[in-house]
């Protein structure tokens, strides 16, 4: 059920848009925008942050309502190790 809800829910422009910076920590706003064509009122969207090499190295879970038919900017606050948030050179829409 899930692999049929996915198709109608539409992920774009993932990416983090504040990054406050401490000394081993980091926290960091992600953003994704979501286009929902499904009934559901609420969207769950997976993001994976990708290093050079292609490797995946953090997973995410965004989640914001987003009604039928909507278009909408999701964003979600989360703390990552600094060692390893900038090994991060793009985020993708989880495999």
């Amino acid at each position: 059920s899930n692999a049929m809800a996915a198709e109608g829910i539409v992920v774009s422009d993932i990416k983090p848009v504040y990054v406050e910076k401490g000394a081993t920590n980091y926290s960091v706003t992600m953003k994704a925008v979501v286009t929902n064509n499904t009934e559901a009122q609420s969207v769950v969207i997976e993001i994976s942050g990708i290093d050079k090499d292609g490797y995946v190295i953090e997973n995410l879970t965004l989640t914001g309502k987003v009604g039928p038919g909507k278009k909408r900017i999701v964003m979600k606050m989360v703390t990552m190790q600094k060692k390893k948030y900038e090994k991060i050179v793009s985020w993708e829409e989880k495999k």
